[in-house]
């Protein structure tokens, strides 16, 4: 998690033998989803709703998700990686509160 003017932006870099489901949760959070990028082919598919977003990676991708940096108490935000239903790791980044921008 690095901040880049006015966003906060989480950077992935991942490899993937088979299709793993990316959830990006900030419902702890008092960020707002401001977009996503990726590089490589088409097949990333990316679904922003409420307050998570999900990608489907399949191969070597990497990818970034934009977060509004929040104005108040910031929270966490919540990583999981999925294998289907089964949880393969979780990890929590911890969103500071609106700072100044570098």
């Amino acid at each position: 998690l690095h901040q880049r003017g006015a966003l906060y932006v989480i950077e992935y870099d991942l490899n993937a033998d088979q299709p793993v489901e990316v959830v990006t949760d900030y419902t702890g959070s008092d960020a707002s989803f401001a977009g996503f990028a990726h590089i490589g082919d088409a097949n990333t598919r990316a679904v922003a709703e409420g307050r998570r977003v999900w990608l489907t990676v399949d191969g070597h991708r990497q990818y970034a998700v934009f977060l509004s940096r929040p104005r108040a108490d910031a929270g966490d935000v919540q990583i999981g990686f999925y294998d289907g239903d089964r949880l393969l790791h979780r990890g929590n980044l911890k969103v500071p509160a609106g700072a100044q921008a570098r």
